[in-house]
């Protein structure tokens, strides 16, 4: 792996990493935030409310599993090209494939 290909790997990282966290600042407190009165289902739809709540709590939590994998993800690209860029500094010539 080339210095140039771990750049690209840092930087891709990082971009996830920062998706993930603007994410967990927007996505994550809107779908938190989102209800409906109970007046706004038909009376005879009594159990529709605490099924909207079902619903929307199942989506938030698959939400915040999407925050963490993306979050993960930058985090293990960032620490990959670390230690690559660490390997080539340490063995030079030896650990970089040549082409």
């Amino acid at each position: 792996m080339t210095s140039l290909e771990t750049e690209a790997m840092r930087r891709a990282g990082q971009t996830i990493s920062e998706d993930a966290k603007s994410f967990a600042d927007t996505v994550l407190p809107k779908i938190a935030s989102l209800t409906l009165p109970r007046d706004a289902f038909p009376m005879f739809a009594w159990n529709l409310p605490d099924d909207y709540e079902r619903v929307r709590q199942g989506v938030g939590d698959v939400a915040a599993a999407l925050q963490k994998t993306m979050d993960s993800i930058g985090t293990a690209l960032t620490a990959i090209a670390t230690h690559y860029e660490e390997q080539e500094r340490v063995r030079g010539e030896n650990f970089t494939y040549q082409d």
